[in-house]
């Protein structure tokens, strides 16, 4: 997972000083790579059972800056991409600079692809080019640059 590194070292100066927003985070893989080079990093995942693989992972690897919580993305940006920020349970006060979007294969939801475009740096890793475009005809009318990568080999129609 090094690209995803490089990639956002590359993009975001200074990336080390801000909180990461993860949605749609599964078992953590790109959550774990992303520890390392973010202040701290909060990943949302509707599936207890991926929560909790990533809740391993994060001991595993004795990794201290990342929180995992087990919710409906949808639901959960909805309560705190308003206000790029969210109060953990710890009455830790994160303040989301960056989000990381993986999202199923059908995309964000509408309200969801509203609300990232207004974070100072998106990450969206895709497997399904049609919801990617879709997604990010909404997203470009805000950002003015984009970096596109196809991880997976033939994953273009």
């Amino acid at each position: 997972l090094n690209w995803i590194c490089n990639n956002v070292i590359e993009s975001i100066p200074n990336c080390n000083d801000f909180d990461l927003l993860e949605l749609y985070c599964g078992n953590g893989n790109h959550t774990m790579a992303l520890a390392g080079i973010v202040k701290r990093v909060i990943g949302v995942e509707i599936n207890e059972s991926l929560c909790e693989s990533a809740r391993f992972n994060i001991q595993l690897n004795n990794i201290t800056n990342v929180s995992i919580i087990s919710n409906d993305s949808s639901i959960f940006s909805r309560n705190i991409l308003n206000t790029k920020s969210y109060i953990s349970k710890d009455n830790d006060k994160y303040d989301i600079k960056i989000i990381l979007v993986d999202p199923p294969r059908a995309g964000l939801d509408v309200n969801t692809c509203k609300l990232v475009c207004y974070y100072d740096y998106i990450v969206y890793i895709s497997c399904c080019i049609d919801s990617l475009v879709r997604d990010l005809t909404q997203v470009y009318t805000i950002y003015l640059s984009i970096y596109l990568s196809d991880k997976l080999s033939y994953s273009i129609k």
